[in-house]
């Protein structure tokens, strides 16, 4: 099983593995890590590496962090020269709730993808979804559908 580490600035990595939480139930193989302002970049680097030992099972670990950019991602960006590593970045409520149903039997590279691809769907703009479903709805008006419905 991919084992996965979460890293963001200060409570932000807790915050949202319990939100995920909440809504899917507890999570295998995963950890929040927080990184506080003061935190120098060994600091961070231990924690990290603990919580990498933590939940690695041998299958690959995948660092979701805040921010590209961001200490969370500059500390954990020399890990990839491990095997079997990988970091994303731009974590988000939908890339959490979606790991959860995921099968982390598989790779981890298959597994990276399908979660920024995902994270990725799920950052909208709700004026544009809102028009598009309002356009939809009235280019379908005075239309029967092929099923016979609405």
């Amino acid at each position: 099983m991919v084992g996965v580490v979460v890293v963001s600035h200060m409570n932000l990595a807790v915050e949202m593995v319990a939100t995920a939480e909440h809504i899917v139930g507890k999570f295998e193989r995963v950890v929040a890590v927080p990184i506080a302002l003061a935190d120098s970049s060994e600091t961070i680097h231990d924690r990290l590496k603990e919580a990498v030992a933590r939940v690695d099972t041998g299958a690959g670990v995948l660092v979701l962090t805040d921010a590209f950019g961001g200490s969370a991602t500059n500390v954990a960006l020399p890990f990839l020269a491990e095997k079997k590593f990988e970091v994303l970045t731009g974590i988000n409520l939908p890339i959490l709730i979606r790991l959860q149903s995921m099968d982390r039997a598989r790779p981890l590279d298959e597994i990276a993808r399908e979660l920024r691809d995902y994270g990725q769907k799920n950052i909208l703009l709700a004026t544009e979804m809102l028009a598009a479903r309002r356009a939809a709805r009235a280019k379908g008006k005075g239309r029967e559908s092929p099923r016979g419905g609405p």
